[in-house]
């Protein structure tokens, strides 16, 4: 009988190859592993002393960011502390901003006020103004005369003997505006001790009634009383002079002559008008 071999069978073979390759690859993969755990765990060590040192960085800007909020929660208090003072202040500025709005509505009302009394004020003052100019006006025009009177001064005597007969004109055509000035002068000639103090008369005829002897124009006047009449005229003057009677009173008598008691012709033109004053013509309760 024949010996037998022992054999194995090739499945075995299969499965035991496998196993060494898979011991093989398993191997390598351990290294490999080893490997990549060394090349991690060193990557981790670095990134320990990353982080260490980012940790400790970070914890460096967040004390200083801390810090920096600090002073900014800081500032804030302070801000919103002068805000509060500020909405303090607006709301006093803005009282007394009513205040002064109140004010000046007053003050407006009052300067419309004063501002009606000063144009009524300033339109009374204009009207004074116009009538005292108007015055001023007048006054003005009768100083010219005066000036123009004045300037022409002479006595009664010269100013009878310088003009024509007929033509000797009273400056004073309203005469009543200077009559009370005629009287005092009148009073002070004396005239008042023949016609008397109202011009009634009485040594003398009177110079109140309708009758004036040799008649009543101013040229007639003027030289009746400057140069008198009769034996009281020197060298009958009056009567050469071809003036007559044109009337007669009660009371008869010559007049004297006063050319040279009346200082001036402006002297003398003035009694003239006072009395032509109280003649009766003037005279509204008796007529002539």
């Amino acid at each position: 009988m024949r010996e037998q071999k022992n054999t194995i069978p090739i499945w075995v073979w299969i499965v035991g190859a496998v196993l060494v390759i898979g011991c093989i690859f398993a191997g390598y993969r351990t290294i490999e592993t080893r490997q990549h755990l060394e090349a991690v765990k060193s990557k981790l060590v670095s990134v320990k002393h990353l982080a260490a040192k980012t940790a400790a960085e970070s914890d460096a800007q967040i004390n200083e960011l801390q810090i920096k909020l600090d002073q900014a929660t800081s500032e804030i208090g302070q801000l919103r502390n002068n805000l509060d003072t500020a909405q303090s202040q607006l709301k006093e500025r803005a009282s007394s901003l009513e205040t002064m709005r109140s004010e000046l509505e007053s003050a407006k009302q009052s300067a419309a006020k004063t501002a009606a009394e000063f144009d009524a004020q300033i339109n009374e003052l204009q009207t004074k103004l116009d009538q005292a100019t108007s015055e001023i006006g007048q006054l003005r025009n009768k100083l010219d005369k005066v000036v123009e009177v004045h300037a022409e001064i002479m006595t009664p005597l010269e100013r009878v003997a310088s003009t024509p007969k007929g033509q000797l004109k009273s400056p004073y055509p309203d005469f009543a505006s200077v009559a009370e000035e005629g009287h005092r002068k009148y009073m002070a000639a004396g005239c008042n001790g023949c016609h008397g103090g109202g011009g009634g008369g009485g040594m003398a005829a009177p110079l109140t009634n309708p009758i004036w002897i040799y008649g009543d124009d101013d040229d007639t006047l003027f030289r009746v009383i400057a140069l008198g009449t009769g034996k009281l005229s020197p060298d009958d003057a009056f009567r050469k002079l071809g003036y007559k009677r044109k009337g007669s009173e009660f009371t008869v008598g010559p007049m004297p002559h006063f050319g040279e008691i009346i200082k001036t012709d402006d002297d003398l033109w003035k009694i003239i008008a006072w009395m032509r004053t109280v003649h009766c013509s003037r005279r509204v309760e008796d007529r002539c």
